[in-house]
Parts: structure tokens; C-alpha cells; sequence
């Protein structure tokens, strides 16, 4: 259980009390949210008053097509493979967000539209919010609901390349690093208070799928030792990321696609594919 300090003024000093932080958790789930979220929901999970899953691409039809029309067939082939490891997790109740809170016994909830959990009294008023992958802005609303505020981890150098996938573009440009921001949201996209920057080597065996895990793995680490930090008041803003500065990325499309056959990137090798199989079918049987 994260617990903060609340300093009461008593005669003959101040009194610290120890009060449990409300936490609650804005997720899409997959397997890169599962490795973003793991340390938090082992070390907090007693704080967590619920996890939101959003199913709004799940739901639609014509939001899955309009992806496909937005991007080039070989992201979407790769989304798609990413996708359906995430639901045969789901379902084996392995690797998945869903299955961490079943583990730690953290209340969860699925939601098409997160307008509609602005007078929800059951989760507001909290004191931090944290947003994983998660498919919906966060209307303002429901972020002045959070005494600290909502963090959210963006994987590269804010205010720059702020939007979709940047990991994807940064590695289908060439760059060797891939930078990463622990920020505190607001209404805008990726803007708001930065708490925490760093880089993950990029290495020449990588493909977009190795390359990734590795990000969220190590950004997954940073973020619980930054909400611990931000907690006690141990940790400070180090920065801004501001709607007028920096640039903004869309969907990969075809000069992504361009990008990545020029410096000989891959999105995923047939190696991982089976190796991934492999441990989907030790999950299974374990």
C-alpha cells in the first residue's frame, strides 16, 4: 500500500499521519502496457481503487478500418498481430493488464466513452492517476479530479514528436536512442508538467517489436520509482511540454514505411513470431 505523509499542526509541533494514496489506472490493454504496468501494480496494487480498460477500438468496426486506411498494410499487419496475442492472453489470463488485477485483486472496469466516468463518485476524487497506452483524451474534467495528477509515460524527448508511435518513427528514422517522458497530462495532447527523461539505447539486432519491449520494460521501472518519488514530495518538475512547441506525428503511413526500408528495419522477425508462440503455449499449459 502507498502510503503519504499529511502533516497536522498539534501543540508542541507537527504530527505526520500516514494517509493510503487513491490511485486509479487508464489502460489499453496489451503486452507493452502489461510490461508498463507490471512494477506499479506489484508494489501499489493496494492503492489502486480501479483500472479503466478502454474498449473503444474493440467496439468498432469502422475505427479499426479507418486505421487500416490511415496507415500502411505493414503496420497494420503488426498492430494486428499485437492485437491478437493480446486477446489469447487475455484469455489464458497470462501477460495481460487485466490479469495482473485479477492477481492482486485491483477492481477494473471496461468503457467505450471516458466522459461518462466524470461524476463517478466510486473513483473521484483521487490523488494520482496513471495512463498506459490509453486510447481516449482524458477530458479536463476528469484530470482536475486528481490531487497530483494524471501521469502518463510519452517514449520520446517532449515536447518533440508528440502524437502517435513514436517510438516506431524514431526507429524507422535510425536514430540510435529512444528518449522517454514521465509527464503529468492535461486536456492538450502530450503536454503538461515533465517529471522524468531518459534514453534506451537502440541496438543493431532490434527490430520495432524488440525495440519496444525493452522501452517499456525500463519506462515501466522509472514510473514507479517516480510516482513513489512524486509522493513524498521527493521529486520535482523538471520541465514543460508546451502545445507550441515541438512537432507532431500521425499514424506510420507510407513514408514511415519508406523510412523503415531505407535503414533496413524490421517490424517484427519470424523468429519473435515463433518464440512467442512457444510462450504462449508454456502459459498455457503452466
Amino acid at each position: 500500500m502507498l502510503l503519504f505523509p499529511f502533516s497536522n499542526s498539534v501543540e508542541g509541533g507537527a504530527k505526520d499521519k500516514r494517509v493510503k494514496m487513491r490511485i486509479v489506472l487508464f489502460v489499453n490493454d496489451s503486452n507493452f502496457s502489461f510490461l508498463l504496468v507490471k512494477p506499479l501494480v506489484e508494489k501499489f496494487h493496494a492503492s489502486i481503487i480501479c483500472s479503466v480498460f478502454s474498449n473503444r477500438i474493440d467496439n468498432s468496426i469502422k475505427r479499426i478500418l479507418n486505421v487500416f486506411r490511415d496507415t500502411h498494410y505493414r503496420y497494420f499487419v503488426y498492430r494486428s498481430y499485437i492485437l491478437l496475442m493480446t486477446k489469447i492472453n487475455n484469455f489464458l489470463h497470462r501477460n495481460s493488464v487485466k490479469s495482473l488485477c485479477y492477481k492482486y485483486s485491483v477492481n477494473s472496469k471496461n468503457i467505450s466513452d471516458i466522459k461518462l466516468l466524470k461524476n463517478s463518485r466510486h473513483l473521484f476524487p483521487a490523488d494520482i492517476g496513471i495512463a498506459i497506452n490509453f486510447d481516449q483524451i482524458i477530458p479536463e474534467e476528469i484530470l482536475n479530479n486528481f490531487r497530483i495528477g494524471v501521469f502518463n509515460v510519452h517514449a520520446s524527448r517532449l515536447p518533440y514528436d508528440k502524437g502517435i508511435s513514436p517510438v516506431l518513427w524514431a526507429f524507422a528514422r535510425g536514430e540510435e536512442k529512444i528518449w522517454s517522458t514521465i509527464y503529468t497530462m492535461e486536456s492538450k495532447i502530450d503536454t503538461g508538467d515533465i517529471y522524468d527523461q531518459f534514453t534506451i539505447p537502440v541496438e543493431e539486432k532490434d527490430t520495432a517489436f524488440s525495440l519496444y519491449n525493452r522501452v517499456c520494460t525500463i519506462s515501466g521501472k522509472q514510473l514507479e520509482y517516480v510516482i513513489e518519488k512524486v509522493a513524498f514530495s521527493n521529486l520535482g518538475i523538471i520541465g514543460r511540454s508546451e502545445t507550441s512547441e515541438g512537432n507532431y506525428l500521425g499514424w506510420p503511413n507510407h513514408e514511415h514505411l519508406k523510412m523503415m526500408r531505407i535503414n533496413k528495419k524490421k517490424f517484427i522477425s519470424i523468429r519473435q513470431v515463433i518464440d512467442e508462440f512457444i510462450q504462449l503455449k508454456l502459459r498455457y499449459f503452466s
